[in-house]
């Protein structure tokens, strides 16, 4: 599942971050090779700071994509281990309309989206 998702994002992640590398100025890289430093140490200590908000982005993106994602849980997780959406649409067609515990279905939605609130006020 995880090469699967991950072959999945690649491209918009290779798309926004080359993007956004090159909108930064060469004249940090050319300073940091003046002053010493290599490659690994100007990527790391001077461009990768200056990045960092396309970085959150990036990441904040693929977990929603991930979090919310339905299609491809539900053909590639047969089983018992499921994610959050899949689990609750198996919930709600479990049983009966009537006979449906909505507390259950109702306290599954208030988690998924928690979490998701959760993890976005810790990001900013």
């Amino acid at each position: 599942m995880a090469v699967v998702y991950a072959a999945t994002s690649l491209p918009f992640t290779i798309y926004l971050l080359s993007n956004f590398f090159k909108t930064l100025p060469t004249t940090f890289e050319e300073a940091a090779s003046i002053d010493g430093a290599g490659y690994f140490t100007t990527m790391f200590k001077v461009m990768t700071p200056m990045a960092r908000p396309s970085i959150i982005t990036v990441i904040l993106f693929n977990f929603l994509s991930f979090w919310n994602e339905y299609i491809i849980a539900l053909t590639l997780m047969p089983g018992k281990s499921q994610t959050l959406p899949v689990g609750l649409k198996k919930l709600v067609t479990s049983s009966t309309w009537s006979s449906t515990i909505w507390s259950n279905v109702c306290r599954d939605g208030i988690s998924n989206v928690t979490n998701i609130n959760f993890i976005y006020s810790c990001s900013k």
